[in-house]
């Protein structure tokens, strides 16, 4: 199956339809957003040296 990953669908046809015409103008605030918290939270792990980094590495993926 070859979705469109900026989309999110329910499977409730009213949800769908609104998700698609209002997810294009959020979804790069919401990009920008998270970009920020990860870039905040790699400048606190870096300060901390390499234990920091690491710790960083190992519990952002989750």
């Amino acid at each position: 199956m070859d979705e469109d990953p900026k989309t999110i669908m329910t499977g409730f046809a009213p949800i769908d339809f609104i998700v698609t015409l209002v997810m294009p103008s959020i979804s790069e605030s919401i990009i920008e957003t998270w970009d920020n918290v990860i870039y905040e939270l790699a400048e606190k792990a870096k300060d901390k040296g390499i234990g920091g980094i690491n710790d960083f590495l190992l519990t952002s993926g989750s």
